[in-house]
């Protein structure tokens, strides 16, 4: 099509040429002496023009300033769009790259979770066994203290039995279980009893260990899709507190103990039946913790009865509205 364009411009071109030319020798044959100068300026214009057209193609290829930048904004065109595609494609590379990075931090964040709880349960490890390995030695000592002082097998019996019972509750305290944990700070404040020095290391250790601590490991806990615990209420957190693994309980104290949309008293009378009635050594330390931060008094592991006491006297004037609602 371009090609019939430029031939019919070149035989339109041809065509005033030889108009002019058989015009001015019809001129010459019919007589005329002289061409007039308006002729002759019509006859060089319309020439002009003939080759001009016959040259079309040619006059398009003569560089000019208006075409070259014609020229170059046509080539800057095809470049700018050129690199548009370009950043289309790049834009979606960098959306996945962006949604990798989301997913790999996520992962990290996950791994470093999970690392930081393997360290505790490390550390809580080495400092079970360190305790476990003291204590033994000392009982051991004591118990062969008693056997060579005394020759009746009844009271070396008893004797043994006593020691196998203490390096049982031992055992179960340094985990975390709070009857045993209980029984051993009664054996450290008596006197009279031959395992009071190993009792008082012991529930020192026991508490050492299962003390709250706010960057702790955590047990976290499998929310179902699309709950927020954050939103859920304390009726309906005091109802997944008896659902979830015993390791997880702290988590959950914690998480009741951040809320500040609690009312001061829903959170003591929660705190209060945890300490009272949970056997997680780890769980009531948390539950103490939050407790005598909420009330101002100091946290102990020693007596936990105090907090009881203290609720029985104050939970009347406790406020019931949370901060927020003043």
């Amino acid at each position: 099509m371009k090609e019939g364009f430029q031939l019919a411009v070149q035989s339109t071109g041809l065509a005033l040429v030889a108009f002019v030319v058989w015009n001015l020798w019809k001129g010459s044959r019919a007589g005329t002496k002289r061409i007039s100068k308006t002729n002759w300026a019509v006859s060089v214009f319309v020439v002009t023009i003939g080759f001009g057209l016959l040259c079309f193609n040619r006059i398009r290829e003569i560089p000019f300033p208006g075409g070259k930048l014609a020229l170059e904004a046509e080539r800057d065109s095809r470049i700018i769009a050129e690199h548009k595609r370009e950043a289309e494609t790049n834009s979606g590379i960098i959306e996945l790259i962006a949604s990798d990075a989301k997913l790999a931090k996520y992962l990290a964040e996950e791994a470093t979770k999970k690392n930081l709880l393997a360290e505790d349960q490390l550390k809580q490890l080495q400092a079970k066994s360190a305790v476990i390995s003291e204590v033994m030695s000392n009982v051991l000592a004591k118990v062969n203290e008693l056997n060579d002082a005394t020759s009746d097998a009844t009271l070396a019996s008893k004797t043994v039995q006593q020691t196998a019972e203490f390096l049982t509750r031992m055992t179960a305290a340094l985990s975390g279980d709070l009857p045993a944990y209980r029984v051993l700070l009664a054996v450290s404040r008596d006197s009279s009893s031959p395992f009071q020095d190993q009792a008082r290391r012991i529930t020192t250790a026991a508490a050492y260990i299962n003390m709250y601590t706010p960057l702790g490991g955590r047990f976290l806990i499998e929310w179902k899709e699309g709950v927020d615990p954050q939103k859920l209420t304390m009726l309906e957190l005091s109802d997944t507190y008896h659902q979830v693994l015993a390791q997880q309980r702290p988590t959950l104290v914690e998480m009741i103990g951040k809320r500040n949309d609690f009312s001061k008293k829903e959170k003591l009378q929660f705190f209060i039946s945890v300490i009272e009635s949970d056997n997680d050594l780890r769980t009531v330390s948390t539950a103490v913790h939050f407790f005598a931060q909420t009330t101002g008094l100091k946290s102990s592991a020693t007596d936990f009865e105090q907090y009881s006491r203290w609720w029985q006297a104050n939970k009347d004037v406790a406020e019931s509205k949370p901060p927020d609602s003043h």
